[in-house]
């Protein structure tokens, strides 16, 4: 078990170096592939419809509850100020 607690996982996802981010009530964590755990968010902001690892660079492509995007790059996190459209 990395994340101690009694909230569930609501989600996750598996980066191909081995990272993982999932996301447990209102948290978003990121868990190395040594198995340190770091939280990257807490609250509404941080409400996940789902995440990926995009291909190129593996960084974390956050697609949030209110429609918009997060990049998270190492540290920094990138945000997309519009909704995402919808097609």
């Amino acid at each position: 078990m990395v994340i101690a607690g009694t909230t569930p996982i609501r989600g996750f996802a598996v980066a191909r170096d081995g990272r993982i981010a999932a996301q447990a009530g209102d948290l978003l964590y990121q868990i190395s592939a040594s198995g340190v755990v770091t939280r990257v968010g807490k609250g509404a902001a941080w409400c996940i419809e789902y995440a990926e690892f995009e291909q190129v660079n593996e960084r974390l492509v956050i697609h949030r509850c209110d429609k918009t995007l997060a990049l998270v790059d190492g540290d920094s996190v990138a945000r997309a100020r519009e909704p995402a459209a919808t097609w």
